[in-house]
């Protein structure tokens, strides 16, 4: 005899297993998946599983969507709780939005490796990194990263040992954004590449080293103080940014390609160099700094070759500085002292573009000016130097249409002064003014006009005192200012205008130059003045035609008195009856007291009239 029965074995849930148990969310609206399992009694997992409910304890710290994605919405930590078959199991969710995570171990690896990290989370912008373990290794940064803040290394005798190194990726594209501090302690090291690095505050006391490729870029915070005791090697292109910023140098900036660096903002941004702080630049390399102030507490002594370009800076000298340990150029800038500032560097000129210069100046070398340019302190030009006020050509972006150097202290000129224009095809004008005192042209020292490649107006408003040479090779070059008085040589063959000054000579006018004729034209009255048997007027002769003799000409009045000096060019003998008028004039006062002059050992009688002086050859 048999039989049956149905037996149903219903299966009740005695627990929920909330999975991941704990999990951290990094920042605000970041999700992640929680799942829920039921089991009764025995362990085993409920067939089929009930349909769970979601819930957080803290909403304000993360919601909860049905189907178990939490999202984050504000630091602090959640229980998440999953509710079905009639009864719960919760797990912990964390939203740490800012956390100190730490380069795990001494060993290279990638930045983006989160098991490199401890905790083992890939830093996020909320985080403040340390890469500070003792030890000598790499962290190589592989991709973009945004982190609160970061130090790189430790300090030398604190316990940190080695050289910790964070080094940006050639293989893709990297920027590093720290929002607040970045540090590189004395044994970190940072070699950016073709990155664009922005941080509130650089502090690196160890070494960043800027590499090879294309174009990096630095970023500074609005109104941050970053400052440089350690050692900055650039080797490619770089920008610089930084708005109301301060930089301090007291370490070590190197430059071996152009670095262009911009100051801006309504406060104060600022460059310093001080303490130990040393800039060197690489030959043919520029650092650029544009707008701002530029304070040398301390200058560079570095000599590489390069140069530093001021343009629209406040350039503060506190010591003295010489151009030997590195080159600058100033364009649209103010530079003031009390330091000096000597250039005796003949490898590169100094060039004033359109500047006020405050400090005094020595120039042992040759200086460069260009635009509306002013020196306010004492100006002075060693023998052998040159000052040469040039009508532009371009610079960069700059073109600047006339040259007009104005010297405030009055001026002694050692050495060579010249006008002349740089610009290869379009006529520039060159203006030199004299204020405060005279200008002195002593003797042995030289001013050169010239007409350069494509010539232009030239002109000198100042009192004018000449004892060495004064060199005329333009068409028009215009004297005001105050009286001129020639004690030296005046030659040249252009003409000089003193038609708005008084001239007189007691020293020598020589149209042409020494061993060549020319004719040489003075627009005004002249006056000169005899001093004792000192030779007044120098006349070459080496043939009869237009040319080839010595000619002035005075469109106003000529006071004459003093000695005719003649001399033979290319052998030239006169024949009899030829006459060489050597002077013209609207009229005169007396006359030379030379009579005759011997050229070729042929007797010229000089001749005067109303408005000329000639030396004619007597007739058989």
């Amino acid at each position: 005899m048999s039989g049956s029965a149905e037996l149903t074995v219903q299966q009740v849930a005695t627990s929920v297993t909330v999975s991941p148990a704990v999990f951290t969310l990094r920042t605000i609206g970041d999700s992640t998946l929680f799942t829920a399992e039921a089991r009764d009694a025995n362990n085993n997992p409920l067939q089929p599983q009930p349909v769970f409910t979601w819930q957080s304890s803290l909403p304000s710290v993360a919601t909860m969507g049905d189907s178990g994605w939490a999202i984050a919405a504000g630091e602090g930590t959640t229980q998440i709780t999953a509710s079905g078959g009639g009864t719960s199991g919760a797990a912990t969710l964390n939203v740490s939005l800012t956390a100190v995570i730490r380069w795990a171990s001494a060993t290279d690896g990638n930045w983006s490796d989160p098991t490199k990290w401890d905790p083992q989370f890939v830093p996020v912008a909320s985080d403040n990194v340390v890469i500070d373990v003792a030890g000598t290794y790499t962290v190589t940064l592989d991709g973009t990263a945004s982190v609160k803040s970061l130090t790189i290394g430790g300090t030398i005798g604190g316990g940190t040992t080695g050289t910790q190194m964070l080094v940006a990726s050639d293989l893709v594209e990297v920027n590093l954004t720290v929002d607040e501090t970045l540090m590189i302690d004395s044994t970190g090291f940072l070699r950016t590449h073709d990155v664009e690095l922005t941080t509130g505050v650089l502090n690196n006391r160890g070494i960043w080293e800027v590499a090879g490729g294309e174009t990096s870029f630095f970023v500074g915070d609005v109104g941050a103080a970053h400052t440089n005791s350690g050692s900055i090697y650039v080797s490619t292109a770089m920008v610089l940014t930084m708005e109301d910023a301060t930089f301090t140098n007291t370490g070590l900036l190197e430059v071996e390609d152009n670095v262009d660096v911009y100051q801006y903002g309504d406060g104060s941004p600022s460059f310093v160099n001080s303490g130990t702080g040393n800039i060197a630049v690489w030959d043919g390399v520029y650092l650029t700094f544009s707008g701002g102030t530029f304070d040398f507490v301390t200058t560079p002594t570095s000599a590489y070759g390069g140069q530093i370009i001021f343009d629209g800076v406040y350039v503060n000298f506190t010591p003295d500085y010489a151009t030997d340990g590195l080159q600058m150029q100033f364009w649209n800038s103010e530079v003031n002292g009390p330091g000096q500032i000597t250039h005796n560097n003949w490898v590169d000129d100094l060039y004033f573009y359109n500047s006020v210069i405050n400090a005094p100046v020595t120039n042992q070398a040759e200086l460069r000016v260009q635009g509306n340019t002013t020196i306010n302190g004492v100006l002075t030009t060693a023998p052998g130097s040159w000052l040469i006020v040039e009508g532009a050509e371009q610079r960069e972006e700059h073109l600047y249409d006339f040259a007009e150097l104005t010297v405030t202290s009055g001026l002694t000129n050692n050495a060579v002064i010249q006008l002349t224009n740089a610009h290869a095809t379009t006529a520039k004008p060159a203006q030199l003014n004299v204020t405060g005192g005279p200008l002195t042209n002593a003797s042995g020292a030289l001013i050169d006009v010239q007409a350069g490649a494509a010539g232009g107006d030239r002109g000198i408003d100042a009192e004018l005192d000449n004892q060495g040479t004064w060199h005329i090779e333009v068409p028009a070059m215009t004297a005001t200012g105050g009286p001129f008085s020639n004690a030296g040589d005046l030659d040249g063959t252009g003409t000089l205008d003193v038609s708005s000054t008084t001239f007189s000579s007691t020293g020598r006018i020589e149209p042409g130059a020494v061993g060549a004729a020319g004719v040489f034209n003075m627009t005004g009255d002249v006056v000169m003045q005899s001093a004792g048997s000192d030779h007044v007027l120098m006349i070459d002769i080496g043939g009869t035609g237009a040319g080839d003799y010595d000619q002035l000409n005075v469109s106003g009045v000529a006071t004459l008195s003093g000695v005719i000096d003649a001399y033979q060019l290319n052998g030239f003998v006169p024949s009899p009856g030829d006459e060489f008028t050597i002077m013209t004039f609207s009229s005169r006062v007396g006359s030379f007291s030379t009579t005759t002059v011997n050229i070729g050992g042929v007797t010229l009688n000089v001749v005067t009239d109303a408005t000329s002086v000639k030396l004619v050859a007597p007739s058989p």
